[in-house]
């Protein structure tokens, strides 16, 4: 990359995106230190890595210090010490790294604290020149340690995921005519930002096409997804995945990037519940779910039972929150269940850290971990959570909870953003399991605004299927279940 330059890295679920950042950022400290000559302004440093969320940014400061401990020394964390910081993280604060806490614990203020506070500043001082890559968040952007500096190479992790406004304090950074390297990693097809009060977006003028926006793009739209259109020639995507064994690979690379994710490796693709049980000394359950191919769909169309609380909403005023399906939620309990009791109770609550339950719907949610703690006090291990939230996370076994099951084939708001089904079954290592009506979410009920989710659900069983004929996958009736 030369100065002024822009790219784009689409990094689909498990392509390793924040290993990707530690390299790079390494490379150009590396590059900077020895070409470094003695006459490059003291403003001026080689690494800025801005991320959305304060989760994402300790992340990349972990991932240096595991990959490239050597950097270590050169390594600011932006920002102070919170309470839910990884304690090496924190570490990497400029008030820990000039220990901050212990001189100001142990000093007299009273007597002799201003030569202490100076001494103290100093210190800080020298860490902070010798800095050559400061991690932060874009809320961060203009936090004290970053005032006044300009860096040689801008990266914005999770750029799929901030407002286009939020990206921007990015470019603050970069040296005068934005003479510097900018690099966006995300993802468009994953969650796009969170915007609590959504309006309808106005008309788009001609005039601003020409920048890459079109009808019905707002806040929700990122400038990732904007620039990936308008220079498709900077865009990067990475497509081999170290998370999913081959099926869920394929389900996914299939439904959402037209084939071209695939497993990293042979013991990425081989990966197996079975497998993994057996490291425990452990087995899967004989003549269950789980002792089949690794992608199960428990179809619940033709299950009276399984209908959604919809009809006692009224549509478009009442929140999607609010939704839940008490026959799926005990579907999802008895199949972990199942699992989990064919398990040594010893083992059991080990097993179930390893568990995630995927609904987006939080009173569901609340449902489940209802279900799951009269199964087995074990289950209350298990991750349930929204899929928004479920983001950047992964675990062997997933167990997806579609919910929505109407004769309207009403799918809801959060199941029109098509993006929350690719982050909800790309989560899973070994197992992925999703319980729904199918019917409900392929049929045409004429809501134009959902032709294109409903585009990707059919694909996505249309998948399923494919899979079944290959011995890959099942599909089950829900109603052969307890």
């Amino acid at each position: 990359m030369e100065p002024g330059d822009l790219l784009l890295i689409q990094g689909p679920p498990g392509t390793g995106k924040t290993s990707l950042i530690a390299h790079l950022a390494r490379a150009a400290l590396a590059r900077h230190l020895f070409d470094y000559d003695g006459r490059a302004p003291q403003d001026r440093r080689p690494v800025l890595v801005l991320t959305n969320t304060h989760r994402a940014a300790d992340e990349v400061v972990l991932k240096l210090l595991d990959r490239f401990p050597e950097v270590a020394p050169f390594v600011i964390r932006v920002g102070g010490r919170r309470a839910d910081m990884d304690e090496r993280v924190a570490r990497q604060t400029l008030a820990e790294r000039a220990g901050a806490r212990e001189v100001l614990g142990e000093a007299d203020l009273a007597g002799n604290g201003a030569a202490v506070l100076f001494r103290l500043i100093r210190r800080a001082q020298t860490y902070h020149d010798h800095a050559g890559i400061f991690v932060g968040t874009l809320g961060s952007a203009d936090a004290a340690e970053l005032r006044g500096l300009s860096f040689e190479l801008v990266i914005v992790d999770e750029a799929g995921q901030a407002t286009e406004p939020a990206m921007l304090q990015a470019l603050r950074h970069l040296p005068p005519g934005y003479a510097g390297r900018l690099v966006l990693v995300g993802d468009h097809r994953q969650l796009p930002p969170v915007v609590s009060d959504e309006l309808v977006p106005p008309p788009v003028p001609e005039a601003f096409r020409q920048l890459g926006l079109q009808a019905g793009d707002s806040l929700r739209t990122s400038a990732f997804e904007r620039l990936a259109r308008l220079y498709p020639h900077a865009l990067i995507t990475l497509t081999e995945q170290y998370r999913m064994n081959a099926p869920i690979c394929s389900l996914v690379s299939e439904t959402f990037y037209e084939g071209q994710l695939v497993p990293g490796t042979q013991e990425v693709a081989e990966r197996a519940l079975a497998g993994w049980l057996s490291r425990f000394g452990l087995s899967v359950p004989a003549s269950s779910v789980w002792s089949g191919p690794p992608v199960v769909l428990i179809t619940t169309e033709a299950d009276p039972d399984a209908r959604d609380s919809g009809a006692r909403f009224i549509a478009g005023r009442s929140p999607d929150e609010a939704r839940d399906n008490p026959r799926e939620a005990t579907i999802v309990a008895a199949l972990l269940g199942e699992l989990i009791g064919s398990l040594p109770p010893d083992w059991r609550a080990e097993v179930a850290r390893e568990i995630g339950v995927i609904s987006p719907y939080r009173r569901q949610n609340n449902r489940i971990r209802q279900e799951l703690l009269r199964h087995d006090e074990a289950l209350a291990a298990v991750r349930v959570d929204t899929v928004d939230r479920f983001q950047g996370g992964e675990r062997e076994v997933i167990v997806v909870s579609l919910v929505n099951s109407n004769d309207e084939a009403a799918i809801g708001r959060l199941h029109a953003d098509w993006r929350r089904m690719n982050v909800a079954i790309s989560r899973a290592r070994r197992a992925l399991v999703i319980v729904g009506d199918r019917s409900t979410f392929i049929h045409d009920p004429g809501r134009p605004e959902e032709d294109e989710a409903r585009r990707y659900y059919r694909a996505l069983f249309d998948g399923i299927e494919r899979l079944a004929q290959q011995g890959q996958a099942r599909v089950l009736d829900s109603r052969t279940l307890p």
